[in-house]
């Protein structure tokens, strides 16, 4: 018996939901026929126009010139703004919109073609990506793991798509001399820095194949002992006047632009009176000039005692719960995080964080405790108000 069947398949209909913050937007949807059935998407006319109203905030602000970086996140397509008076830079798109009013059909509108954190630099609007490799700028300030020892420079691993170079003639030499690098010194590279050392370093050029060249010329930048290395996306790390930040619980932290980040033991105790010389810069940190050879790339850690181990990891902790929740990392934020960790509370908040004076009622956050999901939201929501009422106190 031969024949044909044919199977005939009932038309459906699913609706495709979309975030918006504009709740009416989403009640003025349209029915597209297709040949797999029907679609319900949201008309784009509204939700292509309408600046999101903490984008028009953030826009708005009355903050200091220079960069912004703000926590919103913003998808391709989205709008931003439509005033002539922002410029469009990396990330952002200008274009005539088809479905804006009559009256506003000569203006553009700006969007994003990249999902990422918006950035204002001045009256210059840019997106940076989410997740990318660093790219390198020069001046940055980096933080790198030494991958290889060459002919008269070091490979070093700076998150980026190829590792950088820091040359022999690019280091600070011991005891600060000026001279040129000889064949001896070739030799003794490996007593500087060898494979795994981490170091901090400054870029000095990019390549036009984005190939990064560092520098180690000053007394502030080389080996870091005495602490532990935590990376995040690039991108959470806020520029600022210095990324040697020296927090006031005897904690140094060393931001570097490319997502790795240092902490580690004060320098104040890290190393003996008889061997350095200490100078106080403009920025607060303590610059270290070595009197003694050994100590510059000396790989020794120091003792350290348990209440600053406690420390260490309780800062450790605080960077961690701030990149877990994709806020962007400064001194001011870091500081009001660490803060709110220690905080005295009642004990019926949290049954099973350690008690401080149990015949109080009172205790404090352990360091382990902040990295908890439910603690960890409640402790950045803590560092954000406070970092707000700060920024309207210094109004």
């Amino acid at each position: 018996m031969t024949g044909t069947t044919t199977a005939t398949h009932p038309p459906f209909t699913f609706q495709i939901n979309l975030i918006e913050s504009d709740e009416t937007a989403l009640a003025q949807a349209e029915t597209v026929t297709t040949t797999t059935g029907n679609i319900r998407v949201p008309e784009r006319r509204n939700l292509h126009t309408k600046t999101r109203p903490d984008v028009a905030k953030f826009l708005s602000s009355t903050d200091a010139a220079g960069q912004s970086k703000s926590d919103l996140i913003v998808t391709p397509g989205e709008g931003i703004t439509n005033d002539a008076l922002w410029m469009k830079g990396e990330g952002t798109l200008s274009e005539k919109d088809p479905n804006a009013e009559a009256e506003d059909r000569m203006k553009k509108l700006m969007s994003a073609t990249l999902c990422g954190y918006l950035v204002r630099t001045n009256k210059l609007l840019t997106v940076t990506p989410l997740h990318t490799r660093y790219l390198g700028a020069v001046g940055d300030l980096v933080v790198g793991r030494v991958m290889a020892v060459q002919s008269k420079r070091w490979k070093v691993d700076v998150n980026s798509k190829q590792d950088a170079s820091l040359a022999l003639s690019s280091v600070h030499l011991p005891g600060g001399v000026q001279r040129r690098r000889l064949e001896e010194d070739s030799l003794q590279m490996r007593d500087m820095f060898s494979v795994g050392d981490m170091l901090v370093a400054e870029v000095q050029t990019v390549g036009a194949d984005g190939q990064i060249n560092l520098h180690s010329r000053s007394s502030k930048y080389g080996k870091l002992r005495d602490g532990c290395l935590f990376v995040v996306p690039s991108q959470l790390v806020v520029r600022s006047k210095s990324q040697f930040l020296r927090l006031p619980w005897d904690v140094d932290v060393v931001l570097g632009l490319n997502g790795n980040i240092w902490v580690q033991y004060g320098a104040k105790q890290a190393v003996s009176e008889d061997h350095v010389a200490r100078a106080i810069t403009g920025d607060d940190w303590l610059q270290e000039v070595s009197l003694d050879p050994r100590e510059l790339y000396s790989n020794a850690n120091h003792p350290i005692t348990p209440e600053q181990r406690e420390k260490i990891s309780r800062t450790y902790n605080c960077v961690q719960a701030l990149a877990q929740t994709s806020t962007p990392i400064s001194e001011t934020v870091l500081r009001c995080l660490y803060e709110a960790s220690m905080m005295p509370r009642r004990a019926g908040e949290e049954m099973d964080a350690t008690e401080v004076d149990a015949s109080k009622g009172f205790f404090v956050y352990r360091a382990s405790d902040v990295v908890r999901r439910k603690v960890m939201l409640k402790l950045v929501a803590e560092a954000k108000s406070r970092v707000a009422r700060e920024a309207r106190a210094a109004i």
